[in-house]
């Protein structure tokens, strides 16, 4: 038997949010974020894409998927049909955590 507190994470709707929220972090860090040691940074060069010196995208080749979070979050999402449950709660925390750090900074 489940706890309550997992029945309720198998709602329909609490499900399309979290995996929308995990679609959204994976995408970002994807094309936004440095990564530890810097290796979102490293993988986004690798095809192509420039960075300043802060790791941030400033120049990259046209129809690059790694330059668009629109275009990279729709190949996250495919990735996130079969992707195990526990992986997109971590993202999907993850990306609440971050929205909540954003809004309670601009207090």
């Amino acid at each position: 038997m489940k706890p309550i507190y997992l029945k309720q994470l198998d709602h329909p709707f609490v499900n399309l949010l979290m995996t929308g929220l995990a679609v959204w972090r994976l995408a970002y860090m994807l094309t936004q974020e440095t990564g530890p040691f810097m290796i979102l940074t490293k993988i986004r060069s690798a095809t192509g894409i420039k960075h300043d010196e802060f790791g941030k995208p400033i120049a990259w080749p046209v129809g690059n998927v790694l330059a668009c979070l629109y275009c990279t979050s729709m190949w996250v999402a495919m990735f996130a049909v079969v992707c195990p449950k526990w992986v997109l709660r971590i993202l999907a925390y993850s990306g609440l955590a971050i929205m909540i750090e954003v809004q309670h900074g601009k207090s």
